[in-house]
């Protein structure tokens, strides 16, 4: 191991005053669900290291910090580094769309050979190893060969002058941004199917193995920070899918209009009614219109456009209950409007005789109902006629209304008998009138001669 260190220490060469860019941005999102390792080793020609190696040991100025190392030393032999994640079974997102292998790159160095560093991720079956594998290289963990991982194999990281490949290192994502002398950027591996088929399977913890160059007797290595690190740990981030999905309003629909209170209710998010907060299963009972606003989490909104209108339509030209002689002009305020079942236009002329009822019914279902009569047929008057004389007791009916006789209540049926009256004028002779009406029509009937027996006197039916 001495060697080893005296060697590399001479030759050593730290890169953390790059700062490069990458050139498309990968934030991690606020709802991830990040795993981190449980257990990582390195190994190399001279043994196991499971708490990672003091970098200030083998790379000039280097921060005084444990690193694990992958890729080729020529003294050291190829460097390798298996990484354990336990309790995948638990705290994941219900729909996984992509889960991500980040891995943070302290330092990188080689030996200005013709090999630049690469980093090549394969998965295990074996996930009970011992961190320090029993202090044997020997029971470092097989690779399972799972081509699923096939994209992610002999990625460059830096070139044979250690400038780092910004395609493939993130500097930009949270977390990731370049610090001299302690990060230059994350290495991420998309590991979504490996990771999703396994889960599938049943399978809680999954081992990764990082390696570099194979079978060279180069030096072209980086480093990662173990899992002891607080702040650079590696860690799995699981995105869950993503949520396109509008909250869900209930009680109002778009352009409904309603005649009664509305009840509303939303399934996720918060809402503003007209401008101002509104609380889920509030009512909303003033007349109006409305806009409703839903927004969830995800920033999926519901618009509402509503209307509440209590108002029943006015039907003017009609009371209700009321009788008519004459034809009748009938208007709405608004609505659609039947008259005896049958649609009726606003502004057209009843005439016809009998009972009639007109429906109005506006846009929001309110209604108003009106009953009335149309009747212009005069009542008719029996017992006496107009204009006759009658020297007899007069019974007299009428076949509808009311009546007066001489300004008093008449009852049809009556008889007007026996009463003696004489002109004060001495004209020879007295006329008496009856008056049967009903609803504005009138008939007369009766003159008696003076000094004679009334048989009929002055009447008014109604």
């Amino acid at each position: 191991m001495a060697k080893r260190l005296s060697i590399v220490l001479v030759f050593a060469f730290m890169f953390s005053w790059l700062q490069p860019s990458w050139s498309v941005p990968r934030a991690q999102a606020s709802d991830d669900v990040i795993k981190p390792a449980n257990k990582d080793v390195f190994i190399d020609l001279y043994g196991t290291y499971q708490s990672g190696f003091p970098a200030s040991s083998f790379i000039s100025g280097a921060a005084n910090v444990n690193v694990n190392v992958v890729g080729p030393d020529f003294d050291a032999g190829d460097q390798k580094t298996v990484i354990n994640f336990d309790q995948l079974n638990t705290g994941l997102p219900s729909s996984i769309s992509k889960v991500v292998l980040r891995v943070y790159i302290p330092y990188v160095y080689t030996n200005s050979s013709s090999f630049d560093v690469r980093a090549t991720l394969t998965a295990s079956d074996n996930t009970t190893w011992a961190e320090n594998l029993g202090g044997n290289t020997a029971n470092f963990p097989l690779s399972n060969g799972d081509s699923r991982l096939n994209g992610s194999q002999n990625i460059p990281v830096a070139s044979s002058t250690g400038i780092l490949d910004t395609t493939n290192v993130d500097t930009t994502s949270q977390g990731c941004a370049p610090i001299p002398n302690t990060l230059l950027g994350c290495l991420n591996f998309d590991v979504t199917s490996y990771v999703t088929n396994k889960a599938s399977l049943g399978a809680a913890d999954l081992t990764f193995m990082l390696t570099g160059r194979l079978g060279t007797n180069k030096t072209a290595y980086f480093t990662v920070y173990p899992r002891e690190n607080s702040t650079y740990k590696p860690v799995l981030i699981f995105t869950g899918a993503a949520d396109t999905t509008p909250p869900v309003v209930t009680g109002v629909t778009e352009g409904g209009l309603y005649n009664s209170n509305r009840m509303i209710t939303f399934d996720e998010g918060t809402a503003i009614l007209n401008g101002s907060a509104f609380a889920n299963g509030g009512t909303v009972s003033a007349e109006g219109a409305y806009t409703l606003i839903v927004t969830d989490a995800a920033n999926n909104v519901t618009t509402v456009h509503f209307t509440i209108d209590k108002t029943p339509p006015t039907i003017t030209g009609v009371t209700n209950g009321s009788s008519y002689s004459i034809n009748r002009t009938i208007t709405i305020s608004d609505g659609t409007a039947t008259l005896d079942g049958a649609a009726f236009t606003s502004g057209s002329i009843v005439s016809a005789e009998g009972a009639h009822t007109v429906i109005a019914t506006d846009a929001a279902g309110n209604s108003t109902t009106v009953t009335f009569t149309i009747d212009k047929t005069a009542p008719i008057v029996s017992g006496v006629t107009n204009g006759s004389l009658y020297n007899t007791t007069r019974t007299i009916t009428f076949n509808e209304g009311t009546a007066t006789l001489h300004g008093s209540a008449f009852t049809s049926g009556s008889a007007v008998s026996r009463a003696f009256y004489r002109s004060p004028k001495a004209l020879g002779c007295t006329r008496y009138e009856i008056f049967a009406s009903r609803r504005g029509f009138e008939r007369i009937a009766g003159r008696m001669r003076a000094g004679t027996t009334l048989s009929a006197a002055h009447a008014r039916i109604t």
